[in-house]
């Protein structure tokens, strides 16, 4: 997390940039950041915690971060293994085996 993050809570560092782009409702941002933190695999009772309290979520919470704007795509510099893919529809799936067939 950037040092300008320091001493902020997961939720007020989520939320930062819908509050700047003029979401100034707290319960209203508050709830986003909950389906944010939920979106990422993080618990949403988390929101009120540093992120030094996390062992490996900083990452989460960056992407977390992230999405809360709403980007088109997110460009990550490094591995993000704990990302989840999240999309609001479901895209074509893979194709299926046909059964095997019997040689009797």
């Amino acid at each position: 997390m950037p040092a300008s993050t320091r001493g902020m809570t997961v939720g007020e560092i989520v939320g930062e940039g819908p509050l700047v782009h003029g979401l100034s409702d707290r319960a209203k941002r508050e709830e986003l950041v909950r389906e944010l933190l939920a979106k990422v695999g993080l618990n949403q009772t988390h929101i009120r915690r540093y992120p030094h309290e996390f062992s490996a979520a900083s990452g989460s919470i960056g992407i977390a971060r992230a999405l809360a704007l709403n980007p088109e795509f997110i460009v990550c510099d490094e591995p993000c293994q704990r990302a989840r893919r999240v999309d609001p529809e479901p895209g074509p799936q893979p194709a299926q085996r046909p059964p095997a067939r019997s040689s009797a």
